[in-house]
C-alpha cells in the first residue's frame, strides 16, 4: 500500500559522517564525502538499538569507482561487515540502477546499524570503506567516523484505535520510505526516513472487501485519526478529493504540497513535528494555531494526495515542511504486536502474516519491518 512520492531518489549510496579523526584517506581527487544527518539511538521492537544515517558521495572526477566492502565498528568491536550482494543492498546511485559511481554522479550508502540489547550507545561509529577505480583496479580505503547524538526519540501515542492495522513501509533499511530522498531547493531531504503507512484490516487479514476501486470497501477508510502528541497545529490542508484506488493522480510539480493530500502538521516542540497525511476531505476541524492534546481526533483516514488506497501516512520530522525536512527517530508509548507481514496479495486484498503464538505488548519501541499491530 505504498505511498508514491513524486520527487524521490532511487536507492542511494551513503557514506558516513565525516569528522576530523578521519585517517588513511590517501584518496583520489574529486571524491567528496558528506554526512546528511548524524544518528541517535533508535529503539527497535527486536530489543536492539538502531542507528540510521546516510552519507552522500559526490564524484567530480573523470573516473568511475566500485565499492568493494564496508566495515562498521564502535572503535573496538566490529558491528557490521558488508561486501558483495549485502553491500549492494545499501548502495545506490542517483538516477541510476548501477552500483558503480561514475564521473559526475552522486551516490549514497543507506546505513542501518544495530547494536545488542542493553548495550550503551557508542559515541561514534567508525566506517572503513574500500573501493576500486574502474580504469586500473587501484584500491582505496576511506575511514570515516560519524558522531552519535545523545537525543531521546520522540514518544507517540496511538494514532488509530478502531481495529488491527498493517504497517506498510514500516522502519527498516529496505522500506520504500527509508529509500525516499527528495531533491528540492538544491538540497537532499530524508523526511520519510522513519515513516509508516497504516492500513486497516479485518479479522481475516483482508484490507478490503468487494471492489478494488471503491474507497468505502477498504476496512480502514474513515477510521478516526487521533493526535499522537500534544502540540500546536502548524498547517492544515482539507480540500482535496479522495482518489479512486488503485490509481495515483499526477502531482503538479508546482503544487508539491498536495502529495500528502489532506494533511495535518503538529508542532510538538522546536525541531519536532508530526505529520498525518492522506486524510478524508472536510474531516479536519482544526486550523493553524489551534492547540491539540494527546488522543484528540484530528481527522479521518482517507485516500487523498499521492496515495493509491486508503491509508494513514505518519512521520516525525525536524521541520514544518513534510518534503523539506529530515526524519527523526520516534517510538510508540505502547502497541500490541500480532505478527510479522510476509507479503501482500493485492489481487484479493489480503495481507500475508506469520502470527505470534502469544501477542506481545511492546512499550517505548518502534517497528523493524512490516507488522500487524493493535492499540487495544
Amino acid at each position: 500500500m505504498k505511498t508514491r512520492i513524486l520527487i524521490t531518489m532511487p536507492l542511494c549510496l551513503l557514506l558516513l559522517g565525516l569528522s576530523s579523526s578521519c585517517s588513511k584517506d590517501n584518496l583520489p581527487e574529486g571524491l567528496e564525502f558528506s554526512v546528511m544527518n548524524n544518528p541517535s539511538k533508535f529503539p527497535l521492537m527486536n530489543d536492539k538499538g538502531g542507528f540510521v544515517y546516510e552519507i552522500k558521495v559526490k564524484n567530480t572526477s573523470i573516473d568511475g569507482y566500485v565499492f568493494e566492502s564496508l566495515q562498521v565498528s564502535d572503535g573496538s568491536t566490529i558491528i557490521q561487515n558488508l561486501s558483495g550482494n549485502e553491500l549492494d543492498t545499501v548502495v545506490s546511485v542517483y538516477h541510476s540502477s548501477r552500483k558503480s559511481l561514475m564521473a559526475g554522479e552522486t551516490a549514497f550508502l543507506f546505513m542501518w546499524v544495530e547494536t545488542p540489547s542493553g548495550s550503551i550507545a557508542p559515541e561514534s561509529l567508525k566506517q572503513t570503506i574500500r573501493f576500486n577505480r574502474i580504469s586500473d583496479g587501484k584500491q582505496y580505503t576511506k575511514e570515516l567516523n560519524v558522531s552519535v547524538e545523545e537525543k531521546k526519540p520522540v514518544v507517540l501515542s496511538a494514532p488509530l484505535r478502531a481495529r488491527r492495522y498493517a504497517t506498510a513501509g514500516a522502519p527498516s533499511n529496505a522500506s520504500y520510505h527509508r529509500r525516499t530522498i527528495n531533491f528540492l531547493d538544491e538540497k537532499f531531504w530524508t523526511s520519510e526516513k522513519y515513516a509508516v503507512d497504516f492500513i486497516g484490516l479485518d479479522d481475516g487479514n483482508r484490507y478490503r472487501t468487494g471492489r478494488q476501486d471503491a474507497n468505502i470497501d477498504y476496512y480502514g477508510y474513515e477510521d478516526i485519526v487521533y493526535s499522537t502528541t500534544a502540540g500546536e497545529i502548524e498547517s492544515v490542508i482539507d480540500t482535496l478529493p479522495d482518489n479512486t484506488p488503485p490509481n495515483v493522480p499526477t502531482v503538479d510539480p508546482k503544487a508539491l504540497y498536495r502529495t500528502g493530500g489532506n494533511q495535518v502538521v503538529v508542532k510538538v516542540s522546536s525541531g519536532v513535528y508530526v505529520y498525518y497525511a492522506h486524510l478524508v476531505r472536510a474531516s479536519i476541524n482544526l486550523k493553524k494555531g489551534d492547540k491539540v492534546e494527546i488522543g484528540q481526533p484530528i481527522g479521518r483516514l482517507g485516500n487523498s494526495g499521492n496515495s493509491d488506497a486508503p491509508q494513514l501516512h505518519l512521520q516525525v520530522m525536524d521541520g514544518a515542511d513534510p518534503l523539506r525536512s529530515n526524519g527523526i527517530p520516534w517510538v510508540f508509548d505502547r502497541f500490541t504486536l500480532h505478527g510479522n507481514i510476509t507479503g501482500y496479495d493485492h489481487t484479493n486484498g489480503m495481507i500475508k502474516v506469520n502470527y505470534l503464538t502469544v501477542q506481545r505488548e511492546i512499550s517505548g519501541k518502534n517497528f523493524n519491518g512490516d507488522v500487524v499491530v493493535g492499540y487495544e
